[in-house]
């Protein structure tokens, strides 16, 4: 599936909480099925809106579109009772996940960043704690510090 993005357009906000007022709960939960078997196949972002076109019974055609409390969708499936259809459902969810794998690669970025620029004594020197960080705290210590000794290695040789 390809997700073409561009940032700086101003787009529908699209949480959990709005899919799920917009969905009946047959349709979010067929929506989740479509969206975790791979049927949305391109997302794409044009004039504010998002398009995307999904695999059901044909190839359906997707359309979100407005504001905060007042979004529009369209879809090209013949479905027409209650609530969004299993195809937006499906679509929203993979806007909504790609969001948060994009904030969660920006961020991991950026603490690599930091690690990269800090010198190996200031890494050692990052406190241990018993929260849930831990473990990553002391994965990040022991990974860095098998980088610096094998630079440490490479330099003497």
């Amino acid at each position: 599936m390809a997700f073409y993005w561009r940032e700086w357009m101003v787009l529908p906000e699209i949480t959990e909480d709005i899919i799920h007022d917009l969905a009946t709960t047959p349709s979010y939960l067929r929506g989740i099925e479509y969206f975790e078997d791979g049927e949305v196949d391109r997302v794409w972002i044009e004039n504010g809106k998002y398009h995307a076109y999904v695999q059901g019974a044909e190839l359906y055609k997707v359309t979100i579109s407005g504001k905060k409390g007042n979004i529009q969708t369209t879809c090209s499936c013949p479905y027409d009772w209650e609530g969004v259809c299993k195809h937006v459902v499906a679509v929203m969810l993979t806007v909504l996940n790609e969001k948060k794998a994009e904030e969660h690669k920006t961020k991991l970025q950026e603490i690599t960043k930091l690690l990269e620029d800090t010198e190996p004594e200031k890494i050692k020197e990052i406190p241990d704690s018993s929260d849930r960080s831990s473990r990553y705290i002391n994965h990040i210590r022991t990974k860095y510090k098998r980088r610096y000794a094998l630079m440490d290695e490479i330099k003497g040789l």
